[in-house]
């Protein structure tokens, strides 16, 4: 079903997958957090006091919530949100 047994970070392969290591400790996300929440990591209460606009734009980003890659070579959406991304961007035929 596509689902993972393990907990360990898809990008880094560090830490367990949790929000808090893809926001504040991956490793392999430290330039973009640098770039974008100001520092290379983060500790936990200073979480609190970042706007939620500016954790979003991390995300988007990072790329980290797209789908794989389909047999097209084209990506096919974002995992968040699919049945939004069906009705604007229907199958082609």
């Amino acid at each position: 079903m596509g689902l993972r047994d393990e907990a360990v970070c898809s990008i880094c392969q560090e830490e367990e997958e949790t929000s808090v290591h893809f926001i504040a400790r991956c490793s392999a996300t430290m330039l973009l957090r640098r770039n974008i929440l100001g520092d290379y990591t983060l500790p936990l209460d200073q979480l609190n006091s970042i706007h939620w606009a500016i954790i979003l734009r991390f995300a988007k980003a990072s790329k980290r919530f797209l789908q794989p890659r389909g047999q097209s070579g084209l990506r096919i959406g974002p995992i968040l949100w699919p049945q939004r991304w069906s009705a604007l961007h229907p199958p082609r035929r």
